[in-house]
């Protein structure tokens, strides 16, 4: 179970991010496309709402809600 949070929680309630928390969040959003890519899937709805931490206080993202996902072959 992921208890971070939506990524756009966020945003909304941190001015700014330390270019560590930055890193941590895109290696998880780039890993994660770079598996569903690797599998024919694209999420077409990846925004800071689809995008979630695993636990509180950190920055290790996932993607979720496929609900628009297409598989491209």
């Amino acid at each position: 179970m992921l208890e971070g949070g939506q990524l756009y929680d966020k945003i909304k309630s941190k001015h700014k991010f330390t270019p560590k928390e930055i890193k941590i969040a895109m290696k998880g959003i780039l890993e994660g496309l770079e598996i569903m890519h690797a599998h024919g899937v694209m999420h077409r709805d990846l925004k800071p709402e689809n995008i979630l931490m695993r636990k509180e206080g950190d920055f290790d993202c996932v993607l979720a809600d496929f609900g628009l996902a297409q598989i491209t072959t």
